[in-house]
């Protein structure tokens, strides 16, 4: 699975022109054969180095003519290397690519013609490699592409990534250069690749006046930007007022004080280059609204830990949201929250639904612990067991994408019991993951260097329960809160509450309560997958990688994407007569639905013999037969991962005979797919944002479109995953998610910073006998829960008997805005649903 692009949707409801139908065009057309004069490629962008052994016009080969350009080099280092030629093209109205290329030795490298696109006013790009192939072809091949379909796509998916708000209709698309891209390799690598016939024609509109017609879509974003920055400056303004008007403070809260004055001058000095750029990225949108709130709730938390002194009190507990994209850190005592008097969720049965809360000490505190007692009501309890606290661990990253490695940053990311399994030092900015032997000896080693070699055999292990802790004075500590309200478990109040406890001074009871809904949730509409990439060992040993698991390992991660809402995960599992069925049996034991599986043990290929397609359809066959003795109903099977244009077509073969085998077919890709395949594709699981023209052909030949990498899993954002997998999908008309990957560590799995390319991707890491959720991870079972309550409302409407609120529900769901605040719009669902069922 190639990383595709990140992307992160923040959407803001804005009036958009449509695309301009009237512009004077004109015809374009460039053609370059190398047949003569001098060399148009130049050098563009490396991560590497490497040595150019020749690079010019020859004759040693040409597609047409008798002349190419060849590129001769030997790599050094990196992984990517990039050459181009400039161009500038508009790109609306019709435009093609087409070019040749020969790739003669690189055997551990891939080569590809594409272009560069960029999107004015703004200063961001995308690139486009069109038929990447690794290795030597052996004859020319083309690539070629339609550049308007994918500015226009790829437009929505850079704007929702880097401008809050805006959509590709805001801002103008261009071609700005065509390349030859190099990617992959070792160091010695010698990469030779002939170029030819490289071709660009259509009808596009006239530069100037498309200049001009781009700059009035982006008014539209750009007077709705500055109102937002209006307000924004307004809530700092007043928070400021309220922040002058505290009394004189006790010299320990001087630090609460300078913390928010921080907070302030932080977030003005964001909207200041928010105003100056003229927009931002969703994540620095999640933390000035965080630096806002935690001004806005200063004077409150200055109230309460005034009091608390008062009191000779030792320990003050805020609550903050647990599906937010804001960061806190220990450190930090700008809090985006307030002080809470009482925990209350409000839950259907069955449901897992989180809260958060920071511990804040006055006084250094031994010992801190959260112990949760049972909650119980008038037909039954909650068992404390099914509270589950954990803390929140920040610790270094490399970056915020899964392609940034140059910003070591900290993250709160783990859920663990024991904050100890993990050690941060600040001062060298490092990494300590802890190591048990099996006789128990307790070793840390360094996790996050630019090598792994410290973390070979590394056995991490995970408290079974929430472990004390000690914490200084005004360092706080968040805590992730998880109620599972039990499956059978009648509608009503329960009460309880979590004793937080230190040596030393009083306990705190703080009053927990849980509203069970008198309504069950539907299931899901939307099928929820993810890449998983663990194997069974045959000799069932727990590895700490991303790729082989003991039965206690598998088991383990079964369960958790279960308590999850992730029931149908891939299954990488090959054939083999004892791994495969353990496997199958764990899934089983682990709840996961049987309905469908979705293989990568066997894959299509792209074979065109007779001999070779007989093959694979006797693998299919008996994969699908060993998975139909366990209950599965149907069984996909993976093609060629990411494929476009010839290498994509090339499996057309493949695919239908998986399909006259009984199979079906599921791919990773993009938009273009459906144009090449049609009906032979039985799941596209289609990258970044969700165009739902896409679902409504896919729809048109009875298949069905997931999405991924929207954004791929990497980035530490509860909100994110929450928003973008949930009702945004929903709304799209796509009937599932498959997201890249529970785990795929690029170097160690517990290092982010040992790879040159990517970030690893985890959704969660291993244990030797269990796996550790993050925050990414929570956000995505509340998208699925999100669609769940949404299921459950429309049922309710169809089987309303009063007219009026059965109109006003199916109204609000035509004007579902996935934007909303996602707590408000769950809180409105039940409310809608209490009225359709007459509960309310």
């Amino acid at each position: 699975m190639r990383c595709a692009m990140l992307v992160c949707l923040s959407i803001l409801a804005v009036a958009i022109p449509a695309l301009a139908q009237d512009l004077p065009m004109v015809d374009y057309s460039y053609n370059q054969g190398f047949e003569e004069g001098d060399v148009p490629v130049q050098e563009w962008v490396s991560n590497g180095a490497y040595d150019i052994n020749f690079m010019g016009i020859t004759d040693e080969k040409a597609h047409e003519g008798t002349h190419s350009f060849k590129l001769d080099i030997t790599i050094k280092s990196g992984s990517y290397h990039y050459f181009h030629v400039p161009l500038r093209v508009p790109l609306e109205g019709e435009a093609t690519f087409s070019g040749w290329f020969f790739i003669e030795s690189g055997d551990n490298s891939s080569a590809t013609l594409g272009v560069n696109l960029i999107y004015p006013p703004t200063t961001h790009s995308g690139v486009c490699g069109f038929n990447g192939i690794k290795g030597p072809t052996g004859e020319w091949k083309q690539a070629e592409g339609d550049l308007v379909e994918y500015a226009a796509t790829n437009a929505e998916g850079i704007m929702a990534r880097y401008v809050d708000g805006a959509t590709g209709a805001h801002v103008g698309k261009y071609l700005d250069r065509w390349a030859l891209y190099i990617k992959g390799g070792v160091a010695g690598d010698r990469v030779v690749v002939y170029v030819d016939d490289i071709s660009i024609e259509g009808r596009v509109p006239d530069d100037k006046a498309y200049q001009a017609e781009f700059s009035g879509r982006w008014t539209d974003y750009a007077d709705k930007w500055t109102q937002r920055i209006a307000v924004w400056r307004d809530r700092l303004t007043a928070s400021e007022q309220r922040l002058a008007g505290v009394p004189d403070v006790p010299e320990q809260l001087t630090a609460v004080v300078t913390s928010t004055e921080d907070a302030l001058a932080a977030a003005t000095g964001q909207l200041d280059t928010f105003e100056r750029t003229g927009y931002a990225r969703a994540s620095q949108v999640s933390e000035l609204e965080a630096r806002i709130v935690s001004a806005e709730q200063a004077p409150a938390i200055l109230a309460r830990i005034r009091d608390a002194l008062d009191r000779d009190e030792q320990l003050l507990a805020f609550e903050v949201p647990a599906m937010s994209n804001a960061r806190i850190f220990p450190g930090q005592l700008a809090i985006p929250g307030g002080p809470v008097s009482e925990v209350a969720i409000s839950a259907c049965a069955g449901e897992y639904e989180s809260t958060s809360l920071v511990l804040f000490p006055l006084a250094d505190v031994t010992g801190l612990m959260i112990t949760p007692t049972d909650l119980t009501g008038a037909d039954g309890t909650i068992p404390a067991a099914e509270v589950d606290v954990k803390f929140l661990k920040v610790w270094y990253q490399a970056g915020r994408s899964i392609g940034d490695l140059k910003n070591k940053q900290l993250v709160p990311e783990l859920l663990l019991n024991d904050s100890a399994l993990v050690r941060v030092d600040p001062d060298t900015e490092q990494n300590y993951l802890r190591s048990t032997a099996e006789d128990g000896t307790e070793t840390y080693v360094l996790a996050s260097d630019t090598e792994s070699a410290e973390l070979g055999g590394v056995r991490p292990i995970d408290a079974d329960t929430l472990q004390p802790i000690d914490l200084p004075a005004l360092n706080l500590q968040q805590y992730w809160v998880t109620v599972h309200v039990p499956d059978d478990l009648p509608a009503g109040e329960y009460t309880g509450s979590l004793q937080i406890a230190a040596e030393g001074a009083a306990t705190v009871q703080l009053p927990m309560t849980i509203a069970v809904h008198p309504f069950d949730l539907e299931p899901s509409p939307m099928t929820y997958s993810v890449y998983y990439r663990g194997r069974l060992t045959l000799e069932n040993e727990p590895t700490i990688t991303s790729e082989h698991r003991s039965n206690t390992q598998y088991l383990a991660e079964m369960r958790h994407l279960a308590q999850h809402g992730i029931l149908h995960p891939t299954i990488y599992q090959a054939y083999h007569e004892e791994a495969l069925p353990r496997a199958l049996n764990l899934r089983e034991e682990a709840g996961l639905a049987t309905d469908r599986l979705f293989c990568l043990g066997v894959t299509t290929g792209s074979p065109t013999s007779q001999t070779e397609i007989d093959a694979l359809v006797e693998r299919v066959k008996q994969y699908k037969a060993l998975a139909e003795e366990h209950g599965y109903e149907k069984v996909y099977f993976y093609g060629v991962d990411e494929a476009s244009g010839d290498r994509l077509l090339a499996q057309r073969a493949a695919w239908k005979a998986v399909q006259d085998a009984g199979g079906f077919t599921f791919v990773a890709g993009y938009k273009g797919t459906f144009e090449a395949m049609g009906a032979l594709l039985n799941v596209a699981v289609l990258a970044h944002a969700p165009i739902a023209e896409e679902a409504v052909k896919f729809h048109g030949v009875g298949s069905e479109v997931f999405t991924y990498a929207f954004p791929q899993v990497g980035p530490e954002e509860a909100e994110t995953f929450r928003r973008n997998y949930g009702l945004h999908l929903w709304k799209a008309g796509f009937d599932g998610a498959m997201d890249y990957a529970y785990q795929h560590g690029f170097g160690h799995v517990w290092n982010d910073f040992d790879s040159v390319r990517y970030r690893d991707h985890n959704f969660a890491y291993p244990t030797v006998n269990g796996v550790i959720g993050t925050v990414q991870i929570e956000g995505s079972r509340e998208a699925t829960d999100d669609v769940r309550y949404l299921a459950t409302l429309l049922k309710a409407t169809e089987e309303c008997k009063d007219d009026a609120v059965a109109e006003a529900a199916r109204q609000w769901v035509e004007d579902l805005d996935p934007a909303r605040d996602l707590y408000v719009l769950r809180a409105e669902m039940v409310d809608l649903i209490l009225r359709c069922k007459a509960l309310k």
